[in-house]
């Protein structure tokens, strides 16, 4: 049978500490949160909503009065029943199979030559490989169509059809590679392979200690 002692009275004890609760967390957040539903959540509801109406015209010839009435998922049906949808959506695959595996050989790339001990100007590499990813899409689209077009391309535009049949999949992959890899080794690839190759070397745990990411992981 176990017996409970109560503590001596000369003996001190140690105060709970208390949590203060703070706004500080709720108005950092809230910002990003607020963004986040403006710019993400409300065209997205916004789109479907849209997408189950259609627009009527009426007024004869001439078309003067329109109105959008529920059309239920007749749009969805005719879109499905389209046959270039399909071979829309059979060409972005393509340019997937291209290009997923492209960013991926490039992150891992980046990642075990600038985690090599003969590695120089790291912080320039660094910098340089991130700054496609600073780069907004849209100016990244505008950017390599000037490099595509014969009259402006000064990677042999005139030479290379990079707008044929073929070639076209891998110059769409190759803009979204452009960037992709920098994020996808920034804050991918970093805290895995070369983590790994390095925690395997001798002194595994001075390695484990100073092997981390960008984005703050470290060795397993």
């Amino acid at each position: 049978m176990t017996t409970l002692t109560a503590p001596s009275a000369g003996t001190p004890t140690r105060p709970r500490a208390r949590r203060r609760r703070t706004a500080l967390p709720v108005v950092l957040v809230a910002p990003a949160v607020l963004l986040l539903l403006l710019f993400t959540f409300a065209p997205a509801v916004y789109a479907f909503v849209l997408s189950l109406l259609k627009v009527h015209v009426s007024g004869g010839l001439l078309g003067t009065t329109t109105e959008r009435v529920f059309a239920g998922a007749q749009n969805y049906t005719s879109t499905l029943a389209d046959a270039e949808f399909w071979s829309s959506l059979g060409r972005m695959l393509i340019v997937a199979a291209i290009g997923v595996p492209s960013v991926l050989f490039l992150a891992t790339l980046f990642a075990l030559c600038l985690d090599a001990d003969r590695a120089r100007m790291t912080g320039f590499s660094r910098l340089a490989i991130f700054l496609p990813y600073a780069v907004p899409g849209v100016i990244a689209s505008l950017l390599w169509g000037f490099l595509y077009l014969p009259a402006t391309s000064p990677i042999g535009g005139d030479v290379v059809d990079y707008f044929g049949s073929t070639t076209i999949f891998f110059a769409v992959a190759n803009v979204a590679a452009w960037g992709s890899s920098a994020s996808t080794w920034w804050c991918s690839t970093p805290p895995s392979v070369p983590c790994l190759a390095r925690c395997s070397r001798p002194h595994r745990s001075t390695a484990r200690a100073s092997c981390r990411s960008p984005c703050g992981s470290s060795c397993p």
